[in-house]
């Protein structure tokens, strides 16, 4: 984690390390005019509402739950990108 921390220029300590990553795509993404879907907000209410764990213990990889969790916040906007790119021209 520190190797790519360092790649990345991201001086904090090692709490901080994925929000600071995730900000810094975010906002690379966004500069570029790519859509992004913040899934934090959703992560945490399905922890708070299944009080079960979304991420495997050993290294921080979604598990099968924390994917229903990101397909279920992907898909709709997903949907919403391809209906626009799929309608007729004005």
């Amino acid at each position: 984690m520190q190797r790519a921390a360092e790649m990345l220029g991201l001086l904090c300590d090692a709490a901080a390390f994925g929000g600071a990553v995730g900000e810094r795509i975010v906002g690379l993404l966004e500069r570029r005019g790519a859509p992004t879907v913040d899934l934090l907000p959703a992560l945490r209410a399905a922890f708070a509402a299944q009080g079960a764990p979304l991420f495997w213990a050993a290294d921080w990889h979604l598990n099968v739950a924390g994917h229903a969790v990101v397909a279920d916040t992907v898909v709709p906007v997903l949907g919403r990108i391809l209906a626009r790119e799929h309608s007729p021209m004005p």
